[in-house]
């Protein structure tokens, strides 16, 4: 069992809110923060692709954009839920079985029953100290204080903090160094009420400071005229949801939509597919070589991998990214687009064909085929599959994870079809018309978006579903689109 003073020492507390941590998430510079905290930090920062630790400034990559999915620190959260369950004993009795402790001694460092409770109140010397209730210390609602021995002098504590170097330092020795140099110094204890925040907090605390003046100073277009929110609104309308035993009231729906930005693309009929990036970006592949990376707006922002045919391309959760190449190499790139040393045994174009390439929940790689009607399944350490799945009958080209269930998406030959993890038929989508072409894709909430061209004519219609393939609403319908010199259609 930990006493409260060995709290400190384990670094039981979070350098944001300063009480025990609650569910404790570690980023991988390893510095340790509550679940909350990092969700609060990560809203205030403008990479929604990283979040930036608050003590030493290193990106942590955010999995889809939730913090939960961050690594738990196991350890921490046990010895918390260690010491808050647990009654702590006694510190300063010296009998064998120790009395359950009822209050703390923030200046002695001790537990104390009631009996050592009532000697210390009675000790003159100690009549200064700080007593608290265990219970306020277990709840958070009274910090315990840090004091350090120091490195040079171990018998003797920290007790003053350097204002200028923001760090305790002992009266013994160090107190005179700093003094000649001109710095300012305060007593520990009175600094711990003032600032309850030691050197790692106080930074942590800047670099919140400095993303909040980051994050107020950006400028919000929606801020800047409050007749445009005020025409936006009248567009919007509320549509209850019909269906009877559904935990779904309605939802807002706009009188118009329009086109967010007509991108021309440099690829003419290169173009081998769009990706959507973990920071929002469109990655749109070329077979002549190269990702382009667009802006949510259209604007081409960066080009990579000139020298490399994509035929297909995912995201894992960390940043990294997959990359379908010529004769159906799979090779992995970091974030900084830097080719990983990992092989995957994947068949060749002669074997398999053609097919699409897609990432799970779990970062598995779904690698299909067209002429053998199956996909491969790998892990990001490559070598050989760990699974195949037969998907017989079903156009294999461009496939979809859902990120909740496991399950996967493809074109059939009239519509759509959504597979469990094993192959077999779930869910079909079909549409009357023959002369319909169908394009899915899966959001980032699973519900799923259909486009419906009509290439002779030029025209697209868009729907929404829900994971079950069951219409929610319409979103465009009949749009007139340039045809291409070929039916060769993606959506994202």
């Amino acid at each position: 069992m930990a006493t409260f003073h060995q709290i400190s020492s384990l670094n039981l507390e979070c350098l944001i809110c300063l009480t025990l941590f609650n569910q404790p998430k570690s980023l991988t510079c390893s510095h340790t923060f509550c679940k909350g905290c990092l969700e609060r930090v990560y809203q205030t920062q403008l990479s929604q692709q990283a979040i930036t630790c608050p003590v030493c400034r290193k990106g942590t990559l955010v999995p889809s954009g939730d913090v939960s999915k961050l690594q738990t620190n196991v350890t921490l959260s046990s010895l918390v839920d260690e010491v808050k369950t647990k009654n702590p004993t006694c510190t300063v009795c010296e009998a064998d079985e120790k009395p359950p402790a009822v209050s703390y001694c923030q200046d002695c460092a001790k537990n104390m029953c009631k009996s050592c409770e009532r000697v210390h109140f009675a000790w003159q010397p100690f009549s200064n100290h700080e007593v608290v209730p265990v219970s306020e210390v277990l709840s958070g609602k009274v910090p315990l204080r840090s004091r350090r021995k120091c490195n040079k002098h171990p018998s003797v504590d920290e007790d003053c903090f350097c204002t200028h170097c923001r760090e305790n330092i002992c009266s013994t020795g160090e107190m005179l160094e700093h003094l000649q140099a001109g710095h300012q110094l305060e007593r520990a204890t009175v600094h711990e009420e003032n600032v309850p925040l030691e050197k790692e907090a106080l930074s942590a605390h800047d670099t919140l400071c400095e993303n909040l003046k980051s994050f107020l100073g950006q400028d919000d277009p929606d801020d800047q005229s409050p007749r445009s929110v005020t025409e936006r609104a009248k567009k919007i309308s509320f549509r209850s949801y019909v269906k009877v035993n559904e935990l779904f009231l309605g939802e807002l729906k706009g009188y118009t939509w329009g086109v967010k930005a007509d991108v021309e693309l440099p690829l003419k009929n290169s173009m081998n597919c769009i990706t959507r990036t973990p920071d929002g970006k469109m990655a749109v592949g070329s077979g002549q070589g190269g990702i382009h990376l667009y802006s949510p707006d259209g604007e081409l922002q960066l080009t990579v991998l000139n020298d490399v045919n994509v035929l297909e391309s995912g995201f894992l959760s960390d940043g990294r990214s997959v990359v379908r190449g010529k004769n159906n190499k799979i090779s992995l790139y970091t974030p900084q687009w830097e080719k990983l040393d990992v092989t995957f045994e994947t068949m060749s174009v002669e074997e398999g064909g053609i097919g699409g390439l897609t990432v799970d929940r779990d970062d598995n790689i779904y690698v299909s085929y067209k002429k053998p009607q199956k996909i491969q399944v790998f892990t990001p350490q490559g070598g050989k599959a760990v699974r195949e799945v037969l998907c017989d009958g079903y156009l294999l080209e461009q496939i979809f994870s859902f990120q909740s269930t496991g399950k996967f998406m493809m074109r059939s030959v009239s519509g759509v079809v959504c597979l469990d993890g094993k192959g077999k038929k779930d869910k079909v989508l079909n549409k009357d018309s023959k002369a319909m072409y169908a394009l899915p894709a899966v959001c980032r909430d699973d519900s799923v978006i259909v486009a419906w061209l009509k290439h002779e004519e030029g025209l697209v219609s868009i729907d929404r579903y829900t994971r079950d393939l069951e219409q929610v609403h319409n979103i465009v319908t009949d749009f007139k689109i340039q045809k291409p010199e070929r039916c060769w259609y993606y959506l994202q």
